[in-house]
């Protein structure tokens, strides 16, 4: 799916995300991306991620952010203005890559085409917002945290989500390019290819487009 910065896409779901996944309990997230410029602190510009209710806490992968530490960072937030990242060390721009990261709920690591590239502390959660996250799958792709005012730029496809953290070797799969729905299955929890299809393949939700327009452009094939 591509995104064209002031004028591109930032779709949601329609409906939650299974109770089994919060961000104070295992995780994996995974996608790719790809992006035409190297990650600067000019303004919020989310590649994907989940939110929760009244954006509190938040599990993105950043792109672009004011904050420096969070420019190019998966970040976890968990309530007010507290959160944990793992900042990338580099990120390359033109071409698509894949960007992962585990969580045990002490410890974010985050891979870049299937190696670990960083690794930063998790939990921390203040009271009542680690379950928040079971409000909304959302900013599957392309937008700032409100997810009207801010887009990124570039594209992004195979957007997923599991309820266990994958091996290294699994990360390492999905950095080669192996389809989602092929790792880990049983834990697989929302899967969305962004490309051609805008339904969580795996949990039926339907992904709503909550502003801007959009294009499909292919990406890696994938197995």
């Amino acid at each position: 799916m591509a995104l064209a910065g002031s004028s591109g896409a930032c779709y949601r779901s329609s409906s939650t995300i299974p109770t089994a996944v919060a961000l104070d309990r295992a995780y994996t997230r995974h996608m790719l991306v790809i992006f035409p410029t190297a990650p600067s602190t000019a303004r919020v510009r989310v590649a994907g991620g989940t939110v929760g209710s009244a954006q509190n806490p938040h599990d993105l992968f950043n792109w672009d952010h004011p904050a420096g530490a969070l420019a190019g960072a998966h970040q976890h937030r968990t309530g007010g203005g507290a959160y944990n990242a793992a900042k990338y060390t580099a990120l390359p721009t033109n071409t698509w890559v894949s960007l992962g990261v585990t969580c045990d709920g002490t410890t974010m690591r985050a891979y870049l085409d299937g190696t670990l590239n960083a690794t930063a502390a998790a939990g921390g959660f203040a009271a009542g917002n680690a379950v928040e996250v079971q409000m909304l799958a959302g900013l599957i792709a392309g937008g700032g945290i409100d997810g009207s005012s801010q887009f990124a730029e570039g594209a992004v496809a195979e957007f997923a989500v599991w309820n266990a953290v994958l091996s290294a070797d699994e990360m390492r799969a999905l950095g080669q390019r192996f389809r989602a729905p092929r790792v880990r299955p049983q834990s697989l929890q929302f899967y969305a290819p962004a490309i051609r299809t805008l339904v969580d393949a795996r949990g039926g939700r339907t992904l709503s487009r909550v502003a801007g327009t959009d294009a499909v452009v292919p990406h890696p094939a994938v197995r």
